[in-house]
């Protein structure tokens, strides 16, 4: 028995021996107070050991700090003073139930659960190790030629070449191609070239060069050379930006806790009494069902049941998404090299103010042109979206106004999408070319339902109008800009085949606004899935005056090397009219080279015309040091090292992507960059002999970086010896001796040491020992001795030293 045990059952039998002779006072004689140290629980859940006083049978009082500690949030409780010190008598809390096991000395306490602290839960890790964004320094170029041969027209040539080169967060990238100039003669004419730096920690990204900008809500985006600061969610792709799913609940005991959506689990914790919050639930876009299960010790369940409605719309409170440009129009683009015009700026900036309303400001400027506006996306709680955006602008001395309105639902069965829009004349958004956007109005509305194992049935109707061409401000410089009104409504069904072997669509629609008469068309769109990679389609559409059908067998090619087709024919007629046409393509993925053949026909009563396209594409990177060559270079490119081992299958994301060369190692020229990839080997195909410590590895790589992918592969060998030292008779065996080997592997940190003993008959055994001359220490009773052992370079998985002499 501990001394603490003691004490606690000391001060229990002087309370009852306390008890019994005040139990013949009078009721008006207060009782004497006894200390007892007693464990107290609340609401099932231990606090720890605690002195409390006692009065009688029932009355126990507590110090009044020690309701924290308690976790008892008690909304002004009257205390009495003993020895000093407030205390609170608990009988004198409503609502509080008191007992004491008298065989644990345990005080439980059972109180209401607004007293006790409210528990907010954030979502658990996700057991993975922390992913670190893989890369350094490396380089590339991408080349490809194109020709291109029609009927009546000469033969076009074209030469592209990208080049670029990352030093950790530093990317520079350059891109440009030949035009075929007036005189028929070819000059090279650069597209864009950029210099990015990305700090990844900030989800930020400072450019400098040619670049794009940020479209506002009510205007498109500007192509310039410049700086530009943007915050991208791309840096980050595990950020979650939308607002995440919460619910509230309270247990009266500590409980289990289980979060279902929409019918599937998507948490399980353990909650202490009271109230608690789960925060930061993943849930599907749209609307939802939310479930939580609350079952305590005993078995019992709570069942709480709420709607919710998530959408990415919306950023997260506190959140802030932002690009702000400053540069010169780029005009010309494709067709002069350093053709810049009129200064331009642009800013736009979200923040999430809460995670129903995300505000947003846009603002653009160039000479003659002014735009700004503000945006608002609010959450309507269970019944959608809506998004308004407004901007004025002021071009040539006229003003101009835009508004429009966006609503939006999503359910698991149904969903809904409207959006209206309306232009002022005067309204001009910052482009390359000075022109007026000419909208008057423009609306769109999209429905669909789903129908069970029958498919889905949409709905769909667009319809603009514009202003016409006198209401618009005449201003010298702007371009004219000339829209019609058009309308369409259309309604389809799509449903999928049985064993997902393809989709059936149908669909039918009128013209409402536009040029010629109002027509109607029905069209039947059928597609089955050969397999994985291979798509056969056909469809036929009639209305108006003329009909059509449509045929489609498409093989893509695979992402290791392997070869790919497009079949196609198409026939049309209008009115008494018919032409035929058909194309044929095919690419071949080599191992340093695309090659793509396309030849098309087509062919209206005694007129045909052919066309013949043919090209070639490949890259070159360097990385680790050395040139590697390939397919063109998209997105990241990876080096995969599996020791020296030839034809090692490799796969990235469960797909074959090629195998090892001769010195082990492949080249992957085509990798997603800024998501994660798993890139794993075939441990079917690594000999016996050969240590794998992984498997598989994950990566993720910046834009345009390379990185080297190695499995750490290590050839495994044993080596078998007998030490032997000098004796009367001879050399004898150095039995059962301790040795130590310095190895030298060729690592930084010098020679490792390798300790262990020698056997019966002063055998010694060893495993993966690299070639060379390593010296060791042998110790026994009678003193040390020292031996040199030599491994040769084409050593077998199982090599026998033979005797080693042993001299002091």
């Amino acid at each position: 028995m501990n001394a603490l045990a003691f004490m606690r059952g000391l001060a229990l039998a002087l309370a009852l021996c306390a008890w019994l002779p005040a139990s013949a006072q009078t009721p008006h004689t207060p009782l004497p107070a006894q200390a007892l140290v007693v464990t107290a629980s609340v609401n099932g859940q231990t606090r720890g050991d605690f002195f409390v006083m006692r009065r009688g049978s029932d009355d126990w009082l507590v110090r009044e700090e020690d309701l924290a500690r308690l976790g008892l949030a008690v909304p002004a409780p009257q205390t009495v003073q003993l020895d000093g010190l407030p205390h609170v008598r608990l009988a004198e809390l409503a609502g509080l139930a008191v007992r004491l096991d008298a065989r644990t000395l345990t005080l439980e306490l059972t109180a209401p659960l607004h007293w006790l602290p409210r528990s907010v839960l954030a979502a658990p890790p996700t057991g993975l190790p922390p992913l670190a964004f893989t890369g350094g320094r490396s380089a590339f170029l991408n080349w490809a030629v194109e020709g291109e041969a029609a009927s009546g027209a000469a033969t076009a040539s074209r030469l592209s070449v990208e080049a670029g080169g990352r030093d950790g967060a530093l990317l520079v990238l350059s891109r440009g191609h030949t035009v075929r100039q007036a005189d028929g003669t070819a000059a090279f004419v650069r597209l864009d070239t950029s210099a990015t730096y990305d700090l990844v920690e900030h989800g930020a990204r400072v450019q400098l060069g040619d670049l794009f900008t940020h479209p506002p809500a009510l205007g498109t985006s500007l192509l310039v050379g410049g700086l530009s600061v943007s915050r991208l969610s791309s840096l980050d792709p595990f950020q979650i930006r939308h607002p995440l799913g919460s619910v509230q609940g309270q247990a009266s005991l500590p409980s289990d806790v289980e979060v279902y959506v929409n019918g599937q689990r998507v948490r399980s914790t353990r909650v202490s009494p009271g109230e608690f919050e789960l925060q930061d639930l993943l849930t599907p876009q749209g609307a939802g069902e939310l479930r939580l299960v609350v079952r305590d010790p005993y078995g019992r369940e709570q069942v709480f049941e709420r709607s919710l409605y998530t959408s990415d719309r919306l950023l997260r409170p506190g959140l802030q998404a932002y690009h702000y440009a400053l540069g010169a129009v780029r005009r010309a683009y494709g067709l002069r090299s350093f053709d810049y015009g009129a200064p331009a700026a642009t800013a736009h900036h979200r923040w999430g103010v809460s995670d129903g309303l995300t505000l947003g400001l846009d603002a653009s400027a160039r000479r003659r042109v002014v735009n700004a506006g503000a945006s608002a996306t609010l959450s309507l709680g269970r019944v959608g979206v809506l998004s308004a955006s407004v901007a004025a602008s002021r071009a040539a001395a006229a003003d101009g106004l835009a508004t429009t309105l966006r609503y939006d639902y999503l359910a698991p069965r149904w969903s809904l999408a409207l959006a209206w829009r309306r232009d002022s004349a005067g309204y001009a958004p910052v482009a390359e070319r000075l022109a007026f956007s000419g909208l008057r109005e423009e609306s769109y509305l999209y429905a669909s339902t789903r129908l069970g194992t029958l498919g889905s049935l949409w709905l769909a109707r667009s319809f603009r109008r514009a202003h016409p061409a006198a209401d618009l401000p005449e201003a010298s410089g702007f371009s004219a800009t000339t829209r019609s009104d058009r309308g369409q409504l259309a309604i389809g069904h799509v449903t999928a085949l049985p064993g997902r072997a393809g989709t059936l669509r149908t669909s039918v629609s009128r013209s409402l606004a536009g040029p010629g008469p109002r027509q109607t068309e029905l069209s039947v769109a059928l597609a089955l899935f050969l397999d994985s990679r291979q798509l056969l389609a056909t469809g036929a559409r009639a209305g108006g005056a003329g009909h059509g059908t449509s045929l489609q067998w498409t093989r893509t090619p695979p992402p290791a090397a392997g070869w790919g087709f497009d079949l196609a024919a198409q026939s049309d007629s209008f009115q008494s009219e018919r032409t035929l046409s058909w194309r044929a393509a095919a690419q071949l993925n080599a191992d340093a080279v695309r090659l793509r053949g396309e030849l098309e026909r087509a062919q209206g009563g005694f007129i045909a015309s052919d066309r013949l396209r043919l090209s070639a594409a490949g890259g070159l990177a360097w990385l680790n040091g050395a040139v590697r060559f390939g397919r063109p270079v998209e997105g990241a490119f990876a080096l995969v090292k599996v020791g020296d081992l030839a034809g090692v299958p490799v796969r990235v994301n469960g797909s074959p992507v090629g195998v090892t060369d001769a010195a082990g190692e492949l080249f992957v020229p085509e990798v997603g960059a800024w998501w994660e990839h798993h890139f794993s080997i075939d441990a079917h195909s690594i000999p016996l002999e050969w240590g794998l410590p992984r498997l598989a590895r994950r990566a993720m790589l910046p834009e345009r970086a390379g990185a080297v992918i190695d499995f750490e592969l290590a050839r495994r060998t044993a080596l078998l010896a007998r030490l032997l030292a000098p004796g009367p008779g001879g050399p004898q065996p150095l039995q059962r001796a301790t040795f130590r080997l310095d190895v030298d592997d060729g690592g930084q940190a010098g020679p490792r040491q390798i300790e262990s003993a020698t056997g019966l008959q002063g055998e010694l055994y060893l495993e993966n020992v690299p070639p060379g001359t390593h010296r060791g220490t042998a110790s026994t009773a009678s003193g040390e001795c020292r031996f040199t052992l030599r491994v040769p370079a084409d050593i077998a998985v199982m090599h026998d030293a033979g005797d080693l002499p042993c001299e002091p």
